[in-house]
């Protein structure tokens, strides 16, 4: 059974529903979210703080925003990672914006009070078609 895609990272782990309407994606309509995590934010916390992991989550949470397709939404789900709703989006669709994101946060180092931090992020991504 194909869960809707919404369903399969909300449903089951008790996460927070999704804030919008447009977001929760309908069985049976195609769509896709894509999971972002900060790669080795925890060892960098655990490494120089809390302060500067707070200060990458909010400066990666920046540039995703912007790096955000016009109908899509995006949220935090915990755990500094990052959900993008894609209504109406396409698995290769959804695939390409992975490459566009990653590719974007890799290009630019992070501000830190050590000086610039190259970061990057993991991703996965649910289709439903």
């Amino acid at each position: 059974m194909v869960l809707p895609v919404t369903e399969r990272f909300l449903g089951r782990d008790g996460r927070a529903a999704p804030t919008s309407p447009d977001s929760d994606a309908a069985a049976g309509s195609p769509g896709a979210v894509v999971a972002f995590g900060i790669a080795n934010l925890a060892a960098l916390e655990e490494l120089f703080g809390s302060a500067l992991a707070d200060g990458i989550e909010e400066q990666v949470a920046e540039r995703l925003q912007l790096l955000l397709p016009m109908g899509a939404s995006m949220r935090r789900t915990g755990n500094r990672r990052f959900l993008f709703d894609l209504p109406q989006s396409t698995e290769a669709a959804a695939a390409a914006l992975v490459q566009t994101v990653q590719a974007a946060l890799a290009e630019h180092a992070m501000r830190t009070p050590m000086g610039p931090l190259a970061v990057t992020v993991s991703a996965g991504c649910a289709c439903s078609d």
